[in-house]
């Protein structure tokens, strides 16, 4: 768990200055500057690149991170390993291209009537999915070398003080509609470059090729596990993406932008979390590489652990203050917030399942995986095509939070009884009911609040309850052990320095 902890500490902090910039774009910049459509168009496009960069990527992330271990080797340069993966990509980005080409014109006149914006700049997709599937692809790269914070940094920190500019650019009028539109995809495709340039100057890009990788016996395997690994990708990023792609066709981009408001909420709670996968995905197939299922439970009771406590601190946190967050953007937006609370509370359920989805893919039943997000993806369109025409964006939301709680539900299930790994114990019951008697207490003194009290006076003291009620007695009663360790470590330093 050290080197979790360690670069765990590095990835959080990442994530937390590339949420304070995030915030400055999302709150104070994008929904202020830009009109609702607009919004909506450059979210859309990440969403469809991101769905379709899972097909172009024929498994990659995943066979990266199940065959790798066994190729590392600096002074063989890998066994030609990124070589061949990028080789793998560049054969998927193929086929798809050819079939963007091909259905362009029905996606157009699909969206050309509710969305569309959409249909008139639906060609920048064409460098968002060549430009994001070459970053996947060395990010998993450089998180199976265990370097994990240069990829989070471009991402999450220099991408979005990119966007920054661009939106001050706009507004200033240096950039017309067109203009940012063009130089928002620019921004996006940079990041495969600068982590292209970054593992070079470390001396981590081993690009020369290899025959032995492409021998057709440890081949197949590859591609055959990449295939079962691409249609799971894309299924998850199918069930996670149909949601908006939905609301942009039935309602239009405005609703779409309202939504993502909330997502974009939802989304930040998970930071920590994510953190932390970032760095023990890796662990995971080393585990699986020397046998050793007593480390690989152990890893999975921690990440889930830590993970439900950090995201469930932050869902709190952000629900105190969401009466304040939401008077620094048009009135338009404040739905947004029953979306959050929404995806907020399945994403800690999500999170704090932990490394299933990790353990089953890096695991000789690799295909399960497939398995369970069809299923999932199926519950997805229905329970989509369901609730969105009845309850709009807060169906969509529903629809999200029925297919995340049913996919995570199958994958626990299945790593517990097929390997006798289980992520909950008894710290888990108690975060859940410190989480449920911490949001009620929260509602409570809100509703008891005079109405009269400015929420940027209420909502400070509904963030000090939180602090005080949920941090103190997690804290108190060391519900993560490893973070009362890490704390108290730090407080040590500290106190060595002065």
């Amino acid at each position: 768990m050290g080197i979790v902890i360690r670069q765990g500490i590095w990835n959080t902090a990442i994530l937390f200055a590339g949420i304070g910039i995030g915030f400055v774009n999302e709150f104070l910049l994008l929904r202020n500057f830009l009109a609702e459509d607009q919004v909506g168009l450059i979210k859309i496009l990440i969403q469809a690149s991101m769905l379709l960069v899972q097909l172009a990527a024929l498994g990659g992330v995943n066979t990266v991170l199940r065959f790798f271990p066994f190729y590392r080797d600096r002074d063989k340069q890998h066994g030609g390993f990124l070589f061949g993966i990028l080789g793998i990509g560049a054969a998927g980005l193929a086929v798809v291209g050819l079939g963007m080409v091909l259905f362009q014109d029905q996606l157009e006149a699909r969206y050309a009537l509710r969305s569309p914006l959409f249909s008139t700049y639906a060609y920048l997709l064409y460098p968002l999915v060549v430009f994001t599937l070459a970053f996947t692809l060395l990010e998993a790269y450089a998180k199976s070398n265990f370097r994990t914070i240069a990829p989070a940094f471009i991402q999450q920190v220099v991408l979005r003080l990119l966007i920054s500019l661009l939106i001050a650019a706009y507004v200033w009028g240096w950039l017309d509609d067109r203009g940012f539109y063009y130089a928002f995809t620019a921004a996006n495709c940079l990041t495969a470059g600068m982590l292209l340039y970054w593992l070079w100057r470390n001396g981590d890009l081993r690009l020369q090729p290899r025959r032995s990788f492409f021998q057709w016996a440890s081949l197949r395997g590859m591609l055959g596990f990449g295939f079962l690994t691409m249609l799971s990708a894309f299924s998850a990023r199918f069930y996670t993406s149909i949601d908006s792609l939905m609301l942009g066709d039935q309602i239009g981009l405005s609703a779409v932008a309202i939504y993502l408001t909330g997502s974009y909420l939802a989304s930040v709670i998970m930071a920590p979390g994510q953190s932390l996968m970032r760095v023990a995905s890796p662990l995971v197939a080393n585990h699986w590489k020397t046998g050793d299922m007593g480390a690989m439970g152990l890893l999975y009771r921690q990440i889930s652990n830590n993970n439900f406590l950090l995201c469930a601190g932050m869902y709190l946190l952000v629900f105190a203050g969401s009466s304040a967050l939401f008077t620094l953007i048009p009135a338009v937006y404040q739905g947004a917030i029953t979306v959050f609370l929404i995806l907020g509370a399945a994403r800690i359920i999500d999170m704090a399942t932990g490394l299933n989805g990790v353990i089953m893919i890096t695991s000789r039943f690799h295909y399960t995986v497939f398995a369970s997000n069809l299923i999932t993806g199926v519950i997805a369109v229905l329970t989509n095509v369901w609730l969105i025409p009845r309850y709009g964006i807060q169906g969509a939301a529903m629809a999200t939070a029925i297919t995340i709680l049913t996919s995570n539900g199958l994958r626990v299930l299945f790593v517990g009884f097929v390997f006798g790994l289980w992520p909950f114990g008894w710290r888990t019951a108690w975060l859940a009911l410190l989480t449920a008697s911490t949001g009620m207490t929260v509602w409570g003194l809100s509703e008891a609040l005079p109405i009269a009290w400015s929420p940027w006076i209420s909502s400070p003291l509904l963030v000090v309850v939180v602090v005080v009620l949920f941090g103190g007695i997690a804290l108190g009663t060391r519900l993560s052990p490893d973070l009362n360790a890490m704390l108290e470590r730090q407080w040590k330093q500290l106190r060595g320095i002065r």
